[in-house]
């Protein structure tokens, strides 16, 4: 229901991209630009102006050496997979959600089902995709948090692991994270050193997602196949002229 209602104002040819002129060549803009574009580019030459969060069909993917994006180099429009650059709160607000989403089908715990057998299915398949959410975040957490490195300032505090001396790039993160582009770029730069996504986290995480989606299938099945407990009548075509008052 959220994905239909972002939609709803979307035009037809949304994924048409949009052309966009300057006074000056790419190769101008390149030349002009120096080291800044010198670094070999993986979408479009220009991607060093704007620093673009990464994608699913690319660099995702790519952990797994396999590619869902479009290999046309460069790119003539942004691609519409990209993980966006999201903060603690919006973490959490979106975590608040997708949990809430999940916990609601618990709601018919004590419902009326055309059998024993069913509504056993119902509490179990509403339990596994409430509980398979909050694993799938738990798990995911843990594991983000081991390819990016942080978890290395408690490893170094129960000294398990040396510290880094810190550098005065380092010391001034903080400050320089409060203008846009410092913090993409400092983005950009946490994803490239980022640690690839590992077997033993693709073997915990995989299973909810099968859990899930299984368990989705069956709910949405037998709110179909439950139907035929209803009576009869409520099949039937009425006459609102019979329930609307009228002279």
């Amino acid at each position: 229901m959220g994905s239909f209602l972002c939609w709803v104002q979307k035009p037809s040819d949304v994924q048409t991209g949009i052309i966009l002129k300057t006074e000056a060549t790419t190769a101008d803009i390149l030349i002009d630009a120096g080291d800044a574009a010198a670094v070999p580019y993986k979408h479009t030459p220009l991607e060093f102006i704007a620093k673009q969060s990464p994608t699913c069909g690319f660099e995702v993917m790519g952990f797994f050496n396999l590619r869902f994006d479009n290999r046309e180099r460069p790119l003539r429009r942004f691609p519409n997979d990209r993980f966006p650059d999201i903060g603690t709160m919006e973490k959490f607000l979106l975590f608040c959600t997708t949990t809430t989403f999940a916990s609601l089908h618990l709601i018919g715990w004590n419902f009326e089902f055309p059998s024993r057998t069913e509504k056993v299915l119902w509490r179990v398949c509403s339990g596994l995709v409430a509980g398979a959410t909050l694993s799938f975040w738990i798990f995911e957490t843990i594991a983000a948090r081991q390819r990016f490195g942080r978890w290395d300032k408690y490893l170094i505090w129960l000294k398990l692991k040396k510290a880094q001396p810190e550098s005065e790039s380092d010391a001034k993160k903080a400050l320089d994270l409060q203008d846009p582009v410092a913090r993409l770029n400092a983005f950009e730069k946490e994803q490239m050193k980022a640690k690839p996504i590992l077997l033993w986290e693709v073997a915990i995480i995989l299973p909810f997602i099968l859990l899930y989606a299984t368990a989705r299938v069956y709910m949405m099945v037998e709110m179909f196949v439950s139907l035929r407990l209803l009576p009869v009548g409520v099949f039937q075509t009425f006459d609102l002229s019979n329930i609307i008052p009228h002279w």
